[in-house]
């Protein structure tokens, strides 16, 4: 993996963090990713931006899911902010 398509990878992680954190509402903080995506992707090459653009959408929150995401408190210290855990519905 080339260190441009690393990075991108990278920024779609944290996108899909931030969607989840905002889920329903605008942010700030996803406009100024998606505008630092536009960016990286301008830097992958012709093979890996078509190589993205055929996998299917990434998300965090699928309606029919039997799982259910919950909050749960971490040590602060070793993890800043929120942590996913599934739990069963």
């Amino acid at each position: 993996m080339s260190e441009a398509l690393g990075r991108y990878r990278r920024l779609q992680e944290q996108l899909s963090w931030i969607r989840w954190k905002h889920i329903g509402h605008e942010s700030a903080e996803e406009d100024a990713l998606l505008e630092e995506m536009d960016g990286a992707w301008w830097g992958l090459t012709g093979e890996e931006r078509q190589s993205i653009s055929a996998e299917p959408p990434r998300t965090d929150l699928v309606q029919d899911s039997r799982n259910t995401l919950v909050l749960v408190d971490v040590n602060v210290n070793e993890h800043p902010g929120a942590v996913r855990q599934l739990v069963a519905a």
